[in-house]
């Protein structure tokens, strides 16, 4: 409604139920798996072979789940510059300014509207000394009023065997605004007024 107050633009993990997150491994880890799975290939051969897959296999496990759950334990705040007004054709800048407990490298995507920006955008930030900032350029394409799609991070355990993803701020509606042009005779007379 109109009386409500406007919701703010930053977010705070641990969020309500209502964010989705994910897991899912990382290369190291799959690397690791490979690994496994030919030496345990190997153990046909060898019966202590194949003791020590097996127990490997629950270390393997076991760090992976503590990773992943050091992982959604990151603290992560992220606030996104006001867009202000958006004109059709013109390049308008955004940052985004993050913080968190530890150094880390997020993987970032801002999914955008297509009218917006062509494609979402993808960025690889470095956090030190818990401070991070990305600064990007859309040039909208269409006029009228958009929904930008929400920031999405990819966030990498300590260890560097699980990653979780979970969406950082909200969508948003941005209104893109067509250009004047104030040459000619109409625009002076805009101009003037």
């Amino acid at each position: 409604s109109k009386d409500s107050p406007p919701r703010p633009r930053w977010s705070v993990w641990p969020k309500a139920s209502k964010s989705r997150t994910s897991a899912m491994p990382t290369r190291r880890l799959l690397i690791a798996g490979l690994l496994l799975v030919f030496a345990s290939s190997i153990s046909v051969l060898e019966e202590r072979v194949g003791i020590a897959v097996l127990v490997i296999d629950g270390v393997v496990l076991v760090l992976f789940l503590l990773d992943l759950w050091l992982a959604r334990r990151t603290s992560l705040l992220a606030t996104r510059s006001k867009s202000g007004v958006l004109v059709q054709g013109v390049e308008t800048s955004f940052q985004l300014r993050l913080r968190c407990d530890r150094n880390l490298c997020l993987m970032l995507r801002e999914t955008l509207h297509p009218a917006v920006s062509k494609t979402p955008l993808r960025r690889t930030v470095l956090i030190q000394d818990g401070e991070g900032q990305w600064t990007y350029t859309v040039t909208p394409r269409n006029r009228g009023t958009h929904r930008m799609g929400p920031l999405v991070a990819r966030i990498p355990g300590p260890l560097g065997l699980a990653l979780t993803q979970r969406e950082l701020l909200q969508g948003e509606e941005v209104r893109v605004l067509p250009q004047v042009r104030w040459g000619g005779r109409v625009g002076q007379l805009l101009n003037l007024a």
